[in-house]
Parts: C-alpha cells; sequence; structure tokens
C-alpha cells in the first residue's frame, strides 16, 4: 500500500534527521523539508560525509549558509534550486 510505503518513509526520515540534528522538530518546517530531500537522496551517511559544512550551519541556525552549501552535484538543477530555495524561506521565516 503506496500511504503505508509513504508513512514508513516520512518516519525514517524524520527520525534519521532528529538522530543528527536533535531540534529538528523545532525547525523551520522548510529547513525540514529541505532535510529530508537531502537525506533521502543521499542517505544520512553521505549527508555526513559529503556535506559537513551544511551540517554546520544547520546547527548554527545559519539558514542562508545552509542554502550556499546545499548544492549535490548528482542531482539536475531544478531540484538544487527547490533545496536552495527551501531553507532561503526558511532564513526569511526564522
Amino acid at each position: 500500500n503506496i500511504t503505508i510505503t509513504t508513512a514508513k518513509s516520512a518516519t525514517y526520515l524524520e527520525n534519521v534527521g532528529l538522530r543528527m540534528f536533535p531540534y529538528f522538530g523545532d525547525f523551520p518546517l522548510s529547513a525540514q523539508i529541505a532535510l529530508w530531500d537531502m537525506i533521502y537522496n543521499l542517505g544520512p551517511g553521505g549527508l555526513r560525509r559529503e556535506f559537513p559544512l551544511m551540517r554546520q550551519a544547520i546547527q548554527d541556525g545559519d539558514w542562508e549558509e545552509a542554502a550556499r552549501q546545499s548544492h549535490r552535484g548528482d542531482i539536475g538543477e531544478p531540484r538544487n534550486d527547490y533545496v536552495r530555495d527551501l531553507f532561503m524561506e526558511a532564513a526569511e521565516d526564522d
């Protein structure tokens, strides 16, 4: 059932987000969505290995820097733009 699969995926992504960022639930919703996208694409290990500067910016609550550091080389520009814009939205909401 697609609803169950989607719910399980969302729960998994949220749990990973909470393990990496204990205050994940307090982040602006747009930042949570951006992180879900990156965790789904890279996996937790990829996010840890490939994006240390972005992770530090997130821990610092610096959403503009997180936006600058979120560019991935292995996906299309529209998806990179989408994630960058989500982090920028978080900066405006914060």
